[in-house]
């Protein structure tokens, strides 16, 4: 690579009758040749936290210096370095000096390498992906070194190191039928995102039905940047149906938007458990009543409410007489899609012509209910009142005796019903002893 070159024209001829112009003319004689740098490594990966070096090269054998009447040092123009493009942002992913430090010569007058470095990459916690910064390096202002595009550009790609996950926050949520909602909330760990991120939570049948135990059918949750954690509510359907003590149905989170390959969601469900609480009761419709022996059979009246069944349930009303089974009256059924319903059956009063009969007591109760709860009154105690008269009357309307018989005797006294205990009757003053 030599400098301008110059050299003097002057005329002469060989006939003395020819004058000549006592001028000169001077030549100057371009030097057409230039120095060709480029990147040296056109692709380099780095990690978070590290420098990225790069280094300019000379690429062919041109040559220069003063001592081959080249162009000197100082003449070599300073390289600029540019920043054009890539998915990775100044000073939020990484640093950039943009000086080049100059061109020098080698012994041998080619150009030495020249390394350097620009790009220091931020260490953060932000889980975003491998990125990518695209450099160009630019000459100066003269014509002494040009830069080949094909080496023109050097692309730097930052490995991400950062990783989360993104799971729901816990195993199982319970709620109570009538809350009405319950909350879910979705936890990132170990890391952060540098942009909202929209996380989709999605519910599965259980025993717990969409439209008949519950009505959302997603979440759409939006975790902000820098956060780590995002709720949302599934809707819970209060109805008044008895049902299983608890139903549940698994909720997982779907996907997520924008997509981020650093992310790991955790595909593990989590269950919602629902507790029913509505409690279907069954109970007597009255907790006593007295019945007279000669009104006949009577009606016993049981209640269902509190809730719907789900499904129709018989029970037995017996008499509880303390022996293991005690003696049934018969079955009642209840059926679906009622809240309250009412049964009744015949308690059976045997009418008798026995007088002085004691009230008879008998207690009613409910078995094979399922699991329907036993309202108050649970029992029922039935008091059975006799109601058959007695009459006592002499057998004969009148007694003769003389009154020499000394003592009255054989006098009868008779009842017109039987009875079920010992009366005594007083007769003048004495005593007899009906059996």
């Amino acid at each position: 690579m030599e400098l301008s070159e110059v050299f003097t024209w002057r005329l002469s001829v060989n006939d003395s009758r020819v004058r000549l112009d006592p001028d000169t003319q001077l030549v100057r004689l371009d030097n057409r040749d230039v120095f060709s740098i480029g990147f040296r490594e056109l692709y380099v990966t780095i990690r978070e936290g590290e420098v990225a070096s790069l280094t300019i090269k000379q690429i062919g054998d041109e040559t220069g210096g003063l001592d081959i009447g080249g162009f000197p040092e100082n003449r070599l123009s300073q390289i600029r370095l540019r920043y054009v493009s890539g998915t990775a942002t100044i000073d939020s992913d990484f640093s950039l000096n943009t000086t080049v430090p100059r061109l020098t010569y080698r012994a041998n007058n080619t150009l030495n390498d020249v390394p350097f470095q620009p790009i220091t990459s931020i260490d953060d916690n932000i889980i975003e992906g491998d990125e990518t910064i695209r450099v160009i390096i630019l000459p100066g202002g003269d014509n002494v070194v040009q830069i080949l595009r094909d080496w023109q550009t050097a692309t730097i790609t930052i490995i991400d190191d950062d990783s989360g996950v993104l799971s729901l926050e816990r195993a199982t949520y319970d709620v109570i039928e009538n809350e009405g909602t319950v909350e879910i909330c979705a936890v990132l760990t170990g890391g952060a995102l540098s942009e909202n991120t929209t996380i989709d939570i999605r519910p599965r049948d259980g025993t717990a039905q969409f439209r008949s135990d519950y009505s959302t059918r997603r979440i759409r949750s939006i975790l902000p940047a820098f956060t780590n954690r995002t709720c949302g509510r599934f809707d819970i359907i209060n109805d008044t149906i008895r049902e299983p003590l608890s139903e549940n149905f698994t909720i997982a989170i779907s996907n997520i938007f924008p997509e981020n390959s650093e992310l790991m969601i955790n595909p593990t469900p989590s269950f919602i458990r629902i507790q029913d609480d509505d409690q279907a009761e069954v109970r007597f419709a009255m907790g006593q009543a007295t019945f007279s022996e000669g009104g006949g059979n009577q009606s016993i009246t049981v209640i269902l409410d509190g809730a719907q069944l789900t499904q129709a349930q018989t029970m037995e009303i017996y008499i509880d007489d303390g022996t293991s089974n005690g003696i049934s009256l018969g079955n009642i059924t209840f059926g679906t899609n009622v809240i309250t319903q009412n049964r009744s059956i015949s308690f059976p009063v045997v009418d008798n012509s026995i007088a002085l009969e004691p009230d008879k007591h008998y207690l009613l109760r409910l078995r094979n209910i399922g699991n329907i709860g036993l309202g108050n009154p649970g029992t029922m105690n039935v008091t059975v009142v006799d109601d058959d008269d007695v009459t006592v009357s002499f057998a004969q309307s009148s007694y003769s005796y003389s009154e020499s018989h000394g003592t009255v005797s054989n006098i009868q006294v008779q009842l017109n019903n039987p009875i079920a205990q010992d009366l005594s009757v007083n007769i003048g003053g004495a005593s007899l002893l009906y059996q």
